[in-house]
């Protein structure tokens, strides 16, 4: 008996072992910019890993500032991307599909859809004037609130 709780010792402390160290190679992902971050960040926030990535697959003007990004990727950036810049929004959904992006003066609705909890990411869905695409929908974490930033960012831009 003596050996048995010696070795399930073992295991449950091998396991917590593994889990921390796990948690803390993804916090210093996150802190690094290597790995997304879990809230919304500003444009000011945005580290030379993250803006490397949002580079390699977004192409913004010259001119174009980036205002609020956020992925909801785990381990990666480019799984998904969604960024709302001075002159757009544009979604990035993975190399299997386009890259999603509209003006604010082609944006004629925007419908806010709030999950409540800061465990799960809040959506903003957006109609389009000239249909094309016709619909379509940004992810965004509600931690800190700044999924409702976003929302009232866009709400007077589009009501400019």
């Amino acid at each position: 008996m003596k050996k048995f709780l010696i070795g399930c010792g073992i295991v449950a402390v091998s396991g917590f072992v593994i889990l921390f160290g796990t948690l803390m190679w993804l916090g210093f992902k996150m802190e690094s910019g290597d790995a997304p971050d879990t809230k919304i960040l500003l444009g000011s926030e945005i580290k030379a890993p993250t803006r490397k990535v949002i580079d390699q697959f977004i192409e913004l003007a010259e001119d174009e500032a980036i205002i609020f990004y956020y992925s909801a990727g785990l381990f990666d950036h480019s799984e998904n991307m969604n960024l709302v810049t001075d002159q757009r929004v544009i979604v990035y959904q993975g190399s299997d599909a386009p890259v999603i992006y509209c003006r604010y003066d082609n944006i004629k609705e925007i419908e806010y859809e709030v999950q409540g909890s800061t465990f799960e990411d809040s959506s903003l869905l957006l109609a389009t004037r000239d249909g094309n695409p016709a619909l379509f929908s940004l992810t965004l974490s509600a931690e800190e609130g700044r999924d409702e930033r976003v929302f009232k960012y866009i709400q007077d831009r589009i009501s400019e």
